[in-house]
């Protein structure tokens, strides 16, 4: 039996930059945005699309993969991403453990 091979990942070198004109506001910490976090890693097979960028801030990007910086809201297209690319069951998991953690 034939495993299905997944799917190409889907790579726009100018996805971060069109996500930066529209969403310019760092979802940390509300400063200019200056790099576009994929929110599921390109490591994980995640897309160079809009929908699987969030604008952060240098500071704030840092904090975020040090795991300072704790908690950040999806949009609901963002969400919606996840889940396509995911399934329901793992891309909520996805988001409770990466995005959508409670402080403390």
């Amino acid at each position: 039996m034939n495993d299905p091979k997944p799917a190409k990942r889907i790579i726009d070198p100018k996805a971060g930059e069109r996500k930066l004109s529209l969403d310019q506001a760092c979802r940390g910490c509300g400063q200019r945005a200056t790099a576009g976090h994929h929110i599921l890693l390109r490591s994980q097979r995640g897309d160079d699309v809009e929908d699987n960028i969030m604008p952060l801030c240098r500071a704030c990007h840092i904090a975020y993969h040090d795991g300072r910086l704790k908690s950040l809201k999806l949009t609901t297209a963002e969400r919606g991403y996840l889940l396509a690319k995911l399934g329901s069951e793992a891309g909520n998991d996805y988001i409770a453990r990466r995005y959508e953690r409670e402080e403390g």
